[in-house]
């Protein structure tokens, strides 16, 4: 029995804040893979969100907060402690102007509900499937747009318990970053939108346009978190950048297979496979990686994954692409439950990929996604 166990129980049905124990959290993951977590508790409302977090933090026992975890990886190799999801955190008010809502809100639902009220601004949105306050947390955007573009204030849960509004400024939102990255200690619990007015019908056309787009090189049909690394342009020639044959050859490639004709003639099974095959050359790997047939930027399960393998697969991609283009899936490894530790192996991976500080080991980590 771990040494919390009771009176965290007896906390938790007190406040009747849901939760289970041993939870396997394979079948809550977008990647569906992951070991059990010794707790995994679902908060309703915010108020036992900060509940359930001021309780963790008074008895030391170490925690993580996740989203709908549409961009994490947890490794079926380890069992975790105290994982709190923000899943049920879904409210959303709008008062004729202003849209205020919680963090575990999906984002696919606010950029269809502004559009019921004739509101535009984040159509090129509608295909992120994380949350509110993930997508808040890394400024997550598509298409020229981003969440923090019409964003005006950000609730936030501090370390020492207070709750306050902070300003879209004081957020200080870069690609892919925010202050939330930079300050773990801050906990997104709502934010508030104010987006202009649009015709609903332009911006039902943008939102078709944005997904048939996004249908091209997104998987779906096997179990992914998304693209792997942030590229500011196309994935494949920022793999190619120092490579002027792979380059021309990369747009070579682009041309034959991407031109109007190619597209409409592929429309029912848009793929990169000619483009991966020519990266896989490039990295001298012999047809070896697990990914998708959409793009070599999106790691797959196909029922045969484990983490070592996909790491080694991020490892070699991440050596050849420029380096400041981040990494946007996080590997989660703590906090970890009962006597379970890192392995070797696992902590080697982890180091290479920039996903393991040996720090962060002994920190609660709060990232929302």
């Amino acid at each position: 029995m771990i040494d919390y166990e009771n009176s965290l129980c007896e906390y938790l049905n007190e406040h009747s804040i849901p939760y289970s124990q041993n939870h396997p959290l394979k079948y809550e993951t977008y990647f569906k893979q992951g070991g059990n977590a010794e707790f995994f508790i679902t908060p309703t409302s915010i108020q036992q969100l900060t509940q359930t977090i001021a309780h963790l933090k008074r008895n030391s026992i170490k925690w993580k907060l996740v989203g709908l975890t549409s961009n994490v990886y947890f490794l079926s190799e380890l069992t975790y402690g105290v994982i709190i999801s923000t899943k049920n955190l879904t409210r959303l008010s709008f008062d004729g102007e202003a849209f205020e809502v919680d963090c575990g809100y999906p984002m696919i639902d606010l950029v269809r509900v502004t559009l019921t009220h004739g509101f535009g601004g984040n159509e090129g949105l509608e295909g992120i499937p994380g949350t509110v306050g993930g997508a808040i947390f890394m400024n997550a955007g598509a298409y020229g747009y981003t969440i923090s573009d019409h964003l005006q204030t950000v609730t936030i849960l501090t370390n020492s318990g207070e709750v306050l509004a902070i300003s879209k400024a004081d957020c200080e939102f870069k690609h892919r970053d925010s202050i939330f990255k930079k300050n773990p200690d801050y906990i997104i619990v709502s934010a508030s939108f104010k987006y202009p007015k649009e015709s609903t019908s332009l911006s039902a056309e943008k939102i078709e346009t944005f997904h048939i787009a996004r249908h091209c090189y997104q998987e779906f049909a096997y179990p992914n978190i998304g693209s792997t690394f942030s590229a500011r342009s196309d994935f494949y020639l920022e793999l190619f950048h120092e490579s002027k044959t792979y380059t021309f050859l990369g747009y070579a490639l682009k041309l034959i297979f991407k031109n109007p004709l190619s597209k409409l003639i592929n429309r029912k099974k848009p793929t990169n496979e000619h483009l991966n095959l020519l990266a896989l050359k490039y990295l001298n790997r012999n047809n070896d990686f697990v990914r998708s047939k959409k793009t070599l930027n999106i790691l797959i399960n196909n029922g045969k994954t484990d983490f070592l393998t996909l790491a080694d697969q991020i490892i070699t991609l991440r050596k050849k692409l420029k380096n400041d283009i981040p990494l946007e899936n996080e590997i989660i490894l703590a906090p970890l439950g009962g006597s379970t530790t890192l392995n070797r192996q696992i902590t080697e991976r982890a180091i290479a990929i920039g996903a393991l500080n040996i720090k962060d080991l002994e920190k609660n980590t709060t990232k929302q996604t």
